[in-house]
């Protein structure tokens, strides 16, 4: 049967082929043959590819924040600028920036705490250094009350009167030291009375807050305050409503709920009563520092007046220590003109007892009164001579040596202050710096969530109540935070936008495009934007052509899908041309089922890429380019200037030869040709210019 059928069918066959040929007009000849000239001129060598648009360098469009992908765009959608390209779900960065909020919070606290325990410390430093240096001043008085010799005489009644007006000026700023100190102390007190009121009021308003949140329903995740609540915060409140859904099990949905509304309203007149007594704090914070310079200023002036009368005083101290100095050489000054009374008298004794006038008795008396004018005066002279001899040298090295102590300790306390306050000041730089980067990540994390802003916009308005505050900084940063939710509420965070126009192309995740549901990173590209004029052509062509072809090379592209009249007239379409040069040639070759990944089957066939930058053009056809659309494209290899050339059917290639037809019916003889592309061969030898052959043509 099968071969009766094989029969069948070559008798059709001969039977068509018959009929075709009868059917052939008379005289109508099969072939015909072409005469071809040899030629000489410019001759271009060029190569014939095909390839498609490919994008060139797309715009990333990345994730802000980390989290899961809950739409995106549809792959190969052509997109708007400013169109939706992903939505993502915000819930875990906004608790991620709750619990960097409550880091910053406490950052802050750690800053302030910093800065008291400095201004603590600056006080106590200041006063051991205060300490020190009076010491060491007392002990250089010392010093020179032990050194440094009397003047004598009438000096120390000279210093007295010099000295006395300066202690009378002295004890009036004295008393008005005293007063300013006691003035400031008493606004002082009324400031921290203040204070303390307002604490237990601010304490008051945080235990109402924490009984309304134990009233609040189960599933609120926004405390009182505005912020959003942490997971531990959530978990304690859980916690506490759990213990009072246990106590209040008999109290009704009525009773809870105006419990609810009282503890509201008690909430309300402490945060008021807050405010109040913030003003309160305020107003004697500004008092008590208002006192404080007429303070320090009285306590200056009287420092300074006793710095002024130190040196007096000391000179007058020194003189009172030479006191028994000068009353013993008065004394002695007595005693010798005692002495030389006596003398006079022994003398005038002497003669008259020799002259019988006078006893011998009489005589013995004036004899004793000139031994004892003599001995007083020795033991006057002896106590003299100890009171006016200088300090002893174990005298002088104990005081120099209480002085050099006394210095050293002072430099020591400078030294233990220096040291101290660089150490809290590079804690508090540390705690700084640590807020700034923290301020600054959360800036640039979150001022794009309406929650995170109101959050901070609340936090700053309470600061606001707080004594001492910044109100110019806080009011600046307040409408700064206003503006930054409004522009949050028009432009929400978790919506990523087409930054320009083009072809949204999604990134492929573990061999598949990327969907709804998948996680993204922070700044992972998501979606990539190609704009219609970042484009190449994008040609594969085969292992046996690639060495033909270089970067740098001249291309003529051809882009039938955008042909179009010539100058807009009716004639025939024309497809778009544009340059363009060849930007790479692949060094590594793909198997060519290697470019549809969807494809894994391997072919055999090994092809390199080739990419094409095009030349912008300023006829604005460029934006109607589109990824994907065919192009045909003329390469320019190498030009070949006054040669001598064939068209490429003017000669065939047999056994390695190239051979020609000079006469139809004639022998093919062989020529040496050189192929330039595939349009043309090059005559190295076997014809001249003007030289002929044939081409044998198959009539239609």
């Amino acid at each position: 049967m099968l071969t009766r059928l094989i029969l069948l069918v070559v008798l059709l066959t001969v039977l068509i082929a018959t009929l075709l040929i009868l059917r052939r007009p008379p005289g109508d000849p099969v072939n015909a043959w072409e005469v071809i000239t040899v030629r000489r001129g410019l001759v271009v060598e060029s190569g014939h590819e095909s390839g498609t648009l490919a994008p060139r360098t797309p715009v990333l469009v990345t994730a802000p924040f980390e989290a899961r992908l809950s739409w995106l765009v549809e792959d190969a959608t052509w997109v708007e600028a400013g169109a939706p390209l992903a939505i993502l779900a915000d819930d875990e960065e906004l608790r991620r920036l709750a619990d960097e909020r409550s880091q910053l919070e406490d950052a802050r606290q750690e800053v302030a705490i910093n800065r008291l325990r400095r201004a603590q410390e600056v006080d106590e430093q200041a006063a051991k250094v205060a300490l020190a240096s009076r010491s060491a001043a007392l002990e250089r008085g010392r010093h020179r009350v032990a050194t440094e010799p009397a003047v004598g005489g009438e000096e120390l009644v000279r210093l007295a009167e010099l000295l006395a007006p300066s202690e009378d000026n002295i004890r009036s700023l004295r008393t008005t030291a005293q007063t300013a100190q006691a003035a400031w102390q008493e606004s002082q007190d009324l400031h921290l009375d203040a204070l303390g009121r307002w604490q237990e009021a601010q304490d008051n308003v945080l235990r109402l807050e924490s009984r309304l949140a134990d009233l609040a329903p189960a599933s609120t995740s926004v405390t009182t305050t505005g912020g959003v609540a942490d997971t531990g915060q959530a978990a304690r409140d859980r916690r506490r409503r759990d213990r009072a859904a246990t106590e209040s099990a008999s109290v009704t949905a009525e009773d809870t709920v105006a419990l609810h509304q009282r503890t509201a309203a008690e909430l309300s007149t402490a945060r008021a009563q807050v405010i109040d007594l913030g003003h309160t704090v305020e107003k004697a914070r500004v008092e008590a520092e208002g006192r404080r310079p007429a303070r320090d200023q009285a306590a200056a002036a009287l420092q300074a007046a006793e710095d002024a009368t130190l040196d007096l005083r000391l000179r007058l101290e020194i003189e009172r220590r030479a006191l028994p100095a000068t009353t013993l050489t008065l004394d002695r000054d007595n005693a010798r003109l005692d002495l030389v009374e006596a003398d006079r008298r022994l003398r005038e004794g002497q003669a008259a007892f020799a002259a019988r006038a006078l006893s011998k008795a009489a005589l013995d008396d004036l004899e004793s009164a000139q031994a004892d004018a003599t001995a007083r005066l020795a033991i006057l002279e002896q106590r003299l001579a100890v009171v006016a001899a200088p300090p002893a040298p174990e005298v002088v090295a104990e005081a120099s040596a209480r002085l050099a102590k006394a210095e050293a300790d002072e430099a020591a306390a400078r030294a233990e202050q220096e040291r101290a306050l660089a150490i809290l000041d590079q804690t508090i730089a540390v705690a700084d710096a640590k807020v700034r980067r923290s301020e600054a990540l959360i800036a640039q994390r979150s001022r794009r969530f309406p929650a995170t802003i109101q959050g901070e916009l609340d936090a700053r308005e309470r600061e606001l109540t707080q004594p001492g505050s910044d109100r110019p900084a806080l009011e600046a940063a307040i409408a700064q935070l206003r503006q930054d939710l409004a522009q949050a509420k028009a432009t929400p965070p978790n919506i990523v936008t087409a930054p320009v126009a083009g072809l949204a192309r999604l990134r492929r995740d573990g061999g598949r495009t990327r969907q709804a549901g998948d996680q993204v990173w922070s700044a992972d590209v998501v979606v990539e934007v190609h704009p219609p004029g970042n484009l190449e052509v994008l040609v594969r062509v085969n292992e046996s052509t690639v060495s033909r072809y270089a970067a740098g090379m001249p291309v003529a592209i051809r882009i039938p899908a955008l042909a179009a009249p010539p100058n807009g007239s009716g004639g025939p379409a024309q497809p778009l041309v544009r340059g363009g040069t060849i930007a790479s040639v692949s060094g590594v070759g793909r198997d060519k089922s290697q470019s549809n990944e969807a494809t894994p089957v391997f072919t055999g066939v090994t092809q390199f890429e080739v990419r094409i930058a095009l030349t912008p053009e300023a006829d604005g056809r460029d934006a109607d380019l589109r990824q994907g659309m065919s192009a045909v494209v003329t390469i320019e290899m190498a030009r070949h200037e006054n040669a001598l050339w064939l068209p490429r059917a003017a000669a065939r290639h047999d056994a390695g030869r190239w051979l020609v037809r000079r006469q139809p019916g004639a022998t093919p003889s062989p020529v040496d040709l050189l192929p330039a592309g595939d349009d043309a061969l090059l005559v190295r030898s076997g014809l001249d210019e003007g030289a002929t052959v044939v081409i044998e043509r198959t009539a239609p």
